[in-house]
C-alpha cells in the first residue's frame, strides 16, 4: 500500500486546520451581516391592485412600520439548592447475615464464619465485637467477617455490637440462635 511522503516538517492536518479556520471566519462574517439586516427599518407597500409588501428598502407610498419591542424575558435565578441540617452521623444498625437463625452446622465443619451488614460505615473510633452465646469471641475489629471455633455441640447464639475503645456499646444486632451437630 502507498504512503504518501511529506518533506520534513510539513504538517499533514495543517490544510483541514486552514479550511476549519476559514469556515469560522465565514460564519463569523455572515452573522455579522445578517445582523444588521435585522436592525434595518422595515416598509409596508400597498400597490395598485391592493396588493400588500413589506420590504427594508423605501419605496415611493410605502410607510414605515413601527413593531412593538420584541417580548423578552430575563433569565430566572437559579437558586441554590438549601442545605440539608447536618443532624450528625446517622446512627450505625448491625446485624448478622451469617450464620442464619435457626442455620444447621454439620460435622464436618469445626469453625463458623460470622458475617455482618451495616447501614453505614465506621466512624472515629467505632469497632465491630462478635459474640458466641453472650462471651465475645473477637477482639474489637473494623472486620465485618471473622472465622470462630471451635463450636460447642447444640444450641447457640450469635450477635455483634459497635463498641468504643473505652467498651460502650454504640449498637448491637439481634440475637441468631444456630444449632452445632455432632455425632
Amino acid at each position: 500500500m502507498p504512503t504518501k511522503a511529506y518533506r520534513a516538517g510539513a504538517n499533514p492536518m495543517r490544510k483541514s486546520y486552514c479550511n476549519t479556520s476559514i469556515i469560522k471566519w465565514l460564519i463569523a462574517l455572515c452573522c455579522c451581516t445578517l445582523s444588521s439586516a435585522l436592525v434595518a427599518d422595515i416598509y409596508k407597500h400597498v400597490d395598485e391592485n391592493g396588493k400588500v409588501t413589506y420590504t427594508d428598502s423605501k419605496v415611493d407610498n410605502s410607510e414605515k412600520v413601527d413593531l412593538p419591542p420584541i417580548n423578552t424575558q430575563s433569565p430566572q435565578k437559579i437558586m441554590a439548592p438549601k442545605p440539608k441540617p447536618n443532624h450528625g452521623p446517622v446512627p450505625i444498625k448491625v446485624s448478622l447475615v451469617s450464620p442464619t437463625h435457626e442455620q444447621q452446622v454439620g460435622p464436618a465443619f469445626k469453625t463458623l464464619t460470622m458475617s455482618l451488614s451495616s447501614n453505614r460505615d465506621l466512624t472515629g473510633d467505632e469497632l465491630f465485637q462478635f459474640f458466641m452465646n453472650g462471651l465475645p469471641v473477637t477482639l474489637p475489629t473494623r472486620d465485618t467477617t471473622v472465622t470462630v471455633g471451635p463450636l460447642k455441640r447444640g444450641k447457640n447464639t450469635a450477635s455483634v455490637k459497635v463498641v468504643m475503645p473505652s467498651g460502650k456499646v454504640v449498637a448491637s444486632s439481634a440475637s441468631v440462635t444456630f444449632y452445632v451437630i455432632r455425632p
